[in-house]
């Protein structure tokens, strides 16, 4: 297990790199997430491998 980071929302990050994943690999972010179409990756990668994230978009698609 690994020690929390300060002032860090670690959800807030994972739910930042969904979209910016399933973008990458499909062209657009999921139909219901209009959120998602003007977000540009910042430090999400920081957190979460971007193999991990590939990985749990592969399994739900």
């Amino acid at each position: 297990m690994c020690a929390p980071k300060q002032h860090v929302k670690p959800w807030n990050k994972l739910e930042r790199a969904l979209p910016l994943v399933f973008q990458t690999r499909y062209g657009d972010v999921p139909r219901c997430n209009s959120n998602g179409s003007t977000m540009r990756e910042t430090d999400e990668f920081k957190y979460f491998a971007k193999s991990g994230v590939t990985n749990v978009i592969e399994e739900l698609s």
